[in-house]
């Protein structure tokens, strides 16, 4: 790498830097205290790709919200779900490659980088695969949508998914607790009998599911 490329990388990585600041600095008011201003990550049609779903966790389980109309997705994850067994993982005689790697990325010479950062890494330890799929299949009338809306409020955790069909509001919200260790999804509509739903879930991995039926009380 040419000195004048480290001093482009370098600005562009200060450029960075000084913009998430700025960014941050947004969220505080002039004494320092966090700001009430609304946070949210909105959208105006449900998740195409996975990278355009809503995350939500709790630093153990998440879920990716796709927000679909007819068939909602959580795609579900836990973060001890690996194959294998617990290994630190770490490899002793990695310390040292790298200057090694440095003198070789300083010389231009990538592949041989390569060499000596592969030689860097620790043994294998595991495969991982998220662990399913929680599908929500609504009979309503898509074509029919009107006034969609999907967000994740940044100050809550919560994510939320509206739309109007045929003159009824549907609305859908979802957050993991962190306290009570659970994923919590409520499903509402501004009109009496309007929520009627199938509930399902796959999995690559070998899995076994049960459920039970609890009625909300009656006010």
């Amino acid at each position: 790498m040419k000195r004048t490329d480290r001093l482009l990388l370098r600005t562009h990585l200060s450029v960075q830097f000084a913009l998430c600041l700025v960014a941050l600095s947004w969220t505080y008011v002039a004494d320092g205290q966090p700001s009430k201003q609304d946070l949210k990550i909105w959208y105006d049609r449900p998740a195409t790709a996975w990278e355009e779903a809503l995350p939500l966790g709790n630093g153990k389980t998440g879920a990716m919200v796709f927000g679909g109309i007819r068939r909602e997705r959580l795609q579900l994850n836990d973060n001890t779900l690996w194959s294998g067994y617990p290994d630190p993982g770490n490899n002793p005689n990695g310390p040292k490659y790298l200057p090694l790697v440095r003198k070789a990325v300083e010389e231009g010479d990538y592949a041989l980088a390569e060499k000596y950062w592969k030689k860097m890494q620790g043994p294998y330890s595991a495969s991982y695969l998220h662990m399913a799929n929680l599908f929500m299949e609504f009979p309503v009338d898509s074509g029919a949508t009107t006034n969609y809306s999907r967000s994740l409020d940044l100050n809550t955790a919560v994510s939320s998914v509206s739309f109007r069909i045929k003159g009824v509001t549907y609305l859908r919200e979802a957050f993991i607790s962190h306290p009570d260790k659970v994923a919590v999804v409520r499903i509402s509509a501004d009109t009496k009998n309007q929520v009627d739903l199938r509930l399902w879930m796959n999995s690559k991995l070998k899995y076994k599911s049960s459920g039970r039926l609890r009625r909300p009380r009656q006010r």
